[in-house]
Parts: C-alpha cells; sequence; structure tokens
C-alpha cells in the first residue's frame, strides 16, 4: 500500500499541531545526533587515540663465560610494545651498549633494531644479542631508540645495568612514550 503525498500535506497552514510539534522534535533529535557525533570525535582526538604510543623494554642477563675468570657473558633483550589503539609500523632503530664505569662514554657495541609491525596491544622482540665483557668493566649503559613516525622525534630507553661479582643476575628497564 503506497502512502501518496498530497499538497495539502505539505502545506504549513494544513498541519495539525501535534503535527508541528512532531516535525520541531524529529529537527531537535537530528541537531542532538549531529551534536553527540561531533562531541565524540572531538573527544576521540583529545585523548590522542590516533597517536602511536611504544613501550620499550630492556632486560639484560649475565652469567659466568664458562672458565674464562676474566669476561663475562651478558645477553640483551630489547622488546616493543604497541601501547596505543592504532598500528604502528616502527622503521629500524638502534641499540648502543656503552661502558659508564671505570671509563665512562666508551662504546662497547651498536645493534640494530628490527624493523617492526605492531597492531594495538602487540608486542615482538627487537634484538637479541649476546655480548663478551671484560670483568673490569663494572657498570654499563642500555640506549635503545626507534624513531617515531613522520616526525622528528624518538622513543628511547635508557639505563644502567651494574656487572661484577654480585650483580642482579636480570635486570630489567621499561619506557612508555
Amino acid at each position: 500500500m503506497a502512502s501518496s503525498v498530497t499538497r495539502q500535506d505539505c502545506d504549513p497552514r494544513k498541519r495539525t499541531l501535534g503535527d508541528q510539534i512532531k516535525l520541531t522534535v524529529d529537527i531537535l533529535q537530528s541537531l542532538f545526533t549531529i551534536g553527540a557525533i561531533l562531541a565524540a570525535g572531538w573527544w576521540f582526538i583529545k585523548q590522542e587515540s590516533i597517536k602511536p604510543q611504544v613501550k620499550i623494554e630492556q632486560t639484560v642477563t649475565q652469567r659466568a663465560l664458562g672458565n674464562n675468570p676474566s669476561e663475562i657473558l651478558i645477553t640483551v633483550d630489547v622488546r616493543a610494545t604497541n601501547m596505543g589503539k592504532t598500528k604502528v609500523e616502527l622503521d629500524q632503530g638502534v641499540t648502543e651498549v656503552s661502558q659508564v664505569n671505570p671509563i665512562p662514554g666508551y662504546s662497547i657495541i651498536k645493534y640494530p633494531l628490527r624493523r617492526l609491525l605492531l597492531e594495538p596491544g602487540e608486542s615482538d622482540q627487537a634484538l637479541f644479542r649476546t655480548v663478551r665483557l671484560n670483568k673490569t668493566t663494572l657498570t654499563i649503559q642500555l640506549h635503545s631508540e626507534y624513531p617515531v613516525p613522520h616526525t622528528n622525534e624518538v622513543w628511547n630507553l635508557l639505563s644502567a645495568v651494574d656487572i661484577g661479582e654480585k650483580p642482579t643476575k636480570k635486570e630489567s628497564a621499561a619506557s612508555v612514550n
């Protein structure tokens, strides 16, 4: 059954009070809906929901190197976790192991960090390496960084680890940027 609209139905002078109230309510409902959509979009942007957020974690473990009393073996594990709500594509980063005690600023080695594609909440290993150190090294500094996509900024983490006779077997550090 098709409804037909006559010219008389469109004439504002022929509408009843109920029809005019219904039209006014429909217009107000449409305006409130548009306002709610705009407010939700503004809130989404203010929450920086589209801004990528990455957590870098560094873990260093150490153990004696066989029968060699002058060296120690450390393992460096670097992981990246997408803490944001959007997919993040990480270009190649870098991890540097430096000696800070007894000779500060002495760079021991640099390793590239893998390129990673991380979905929201996803974590992946960026680096796992072993390094042989002389036992005269008392403290190392570990610095990892990834460039933030489409900016001149970097996500980075800097931590110090004591090496020696009675060190902690495992040390971890994490940073959310």
